[in-house]
């Protein structure tokens, strides 16, 4: 904006008033595109990221761990007998699984991954920069914190399976085996971490 000489004092006010109004619109617009956008990539139960944040932030991830030679896994993990938690206790109980459960993946593994909920009772954590043998060991880790948890007083467990990444691999690829080595984990009696071949 600009101001023709002379000036005017009372248009001076005016316009800088306008333009002052204007910039406190712009910025309340941008919190709440920030918020919106917050929304739209959290779960809204857990806090933690949701499926679509973690597909989009998991290519990235790839492309950057591949560009760099750099190693990355991937955890899946589902709660173990969780449709019994429903059942027997409400659904009220099995938010608050849910939610412990949540907390622990991202107190624990948060700092040095991603943590996302797939859905229903399945998170997926993505570990940049991590090999195998080192995520199954922060998988273990985590197993034995979900293991001692008792959230509510209920005994909580749950299943892991584990992939790092191969040259060339796709996410598609990669999710695929870890999720084939948590039914693993599942087949071979639940509350362990398996790698995926």
């Amino acid at each position: 904006d600009f101001v023709l000489k002379p000036v005017v004092p009372e248009e001076f006010q005016v316009r800088v008033s306008n333009l002052i109004q204007l910039r406190h619109a712009l910025d309340y617009l941008e919190d709440q595109h920030r918020i919106l956008y917050d929304m739209a990539m959290h779960d809204r139960l857990t806090s933690a990221y949701n499926r679509h944040y973690i597909n989009e932030r998991t290519q990235v991830l790839i492309r950057e761990a591949k560009e760099a030679c750099s190693p990355l896994s991937l955890i899946v993990l589902d709660i173990d007998h969780f449709k019994r938690v429903n059942d027997n206790y409400g659904h009220s109980m099995g938010d608050a699984v849910l939610v412990a459960v949540a907390t622990v993946l991202s107190e624990h593994i948060g700092k040095s991954g991603v943590v996302a909920r797939m859905g229903g009772e399945e998170f997926m954590v993505v570990l940049p920069g991590i090999d195998e043998f080192t995520g199954s060991g922060i998988a273990e880790k985590t197993r034995e914190i979900i293991e001692d948890l008792e959230p509510c007083g209920l005994s909580v467990t749950a299943s892991f399976g584990i992939a790092q990444l191969r040259p060339e691999e796709s996410y598609e690829s990669l999710f695929g085996r870890a999720d084939s080595a948590m039914y693993e984990a599942k087949r071979a009696g639940r509350n362990q971490v398996v790698s995926a071949e």
